[in-house]
C-alpha cells in the first residue's frame, strides 16, 4: 500500500510539473496556436496585394529588426517596418544580434528601437509577429487588422512555430534563432512572389 501511495504521489507530481508551463497565458496561447498551426497548415495569405509589411516583436532590439531588414532584401519592392509592442524610443540593437545579423549577410548596426505607434497602424498589408502572444496583442490593439496578423513561424514547413527571443543568449542561440527567422522569410518570401503574380 505504501508503494502504492507513493507512486501516485509521485505521478501526481510529474503531471504538475508538465503542467506548470500551461499556468502561463503566453504558453497557453503558444501551445494553442501551435495545435491550430499543426491541425490546419500553413496560413493563407490575406486575399488583397502586399505592399506594406510590418514586423513586430517584444522589444524591436533582436528579432524584428533582423526580419525586416532579411525580408526588405529579398523583396526589395516591399516596403517593410518593424516595431516593438514593449520597446523604448531609440535604443540600439542588442550587440549580439548586430554580430549574428552580420553573420547572415545584414547590418543592423543602425537601427533603433521604435515602439508600436499609431502610424504603424495605417493600414499595413501584414503584420508578422514572432511569438503567437505578440500576434494575439497586436490583434487585441488593431481588431481592424486581425486577418492581417500571422505569426512568423507558422510559415516554417515544421515545428517549432514560436520564435523565441533570443535576447541575453549565447552567439550560437542567437545563429538557430536568426537561422530559424531566415527560413520562415524564405518560405514566405516565394509565397509572396507566387500571391503578386
Amino acid at each position: 500500500m505504501g508503494a502504492f501511495v507513493t507512486m501516485a504521489a509521485s505521478n501526481s507530481r510529474t503531471l504538475r510539473n508538465a503542467l506548470r508551463p500551461l499556468r502561463s497565458r503566453d504558453a497557453r496561447i503558444a501551445l494553442w496556436h501551435d495545435w491550430r498551426r499543426r491541425l490546419a497548415g500553413e496560413p493563407a495569405l490575406p486575399p488583397r496585394p502586399i505592399g506594406r509589411v510590418l514586423v513586430v516583436c517584444r522589444g524591436n532590439i533582436c528579432r524584428s529588426p533582423f526580419a525586416a531588414a532579411y525580408l526588405a532584401e529579398r523583396l526589395p519592392k516591399l516596403e517593410v517596418h518593424s516595431s516593438g509592442l514593449a520597446a523604448g524610443e531609440a535604443a540600439p540593437a542588442d550587440a549580439t544580434a548586430v554580430r549574428a545579423a552580420a553573420r547572415f549577410g545584414h547590418d543592423i548596426s543602425g537601427h533603433r528601437s521604435r515602439p508600436l505607434a499609431p502610424a504603424d497602424l495605417d493600414q499595413p498589408d501584414l503584420v508578422l509577429a514572432m511569438e503567437a502572444v505578440q500576434a494575439v496583442d497586436f490583434r487585441a490593439r488593431a481588431p481592424a487588422l486581425a486577418q492581417r496578423v500571422f505569426r512568423l513561424g507558422d510559415f516554417l514547413a515544421e515545428p517549432p512555430f514560436e520564435i523565441a527571443d533570443p535576447w541575453g543568449c549565447s552567439e550560437a542561440e542567437f545563429d538557430g534563432i536568426f537561422a530559424q527567422t531566415a527560413a520562415a522569410l524564405d518560405r514566405l518570401a516565394r509565397r509572396l512572389k507566387d500571391h503578386a503574380a
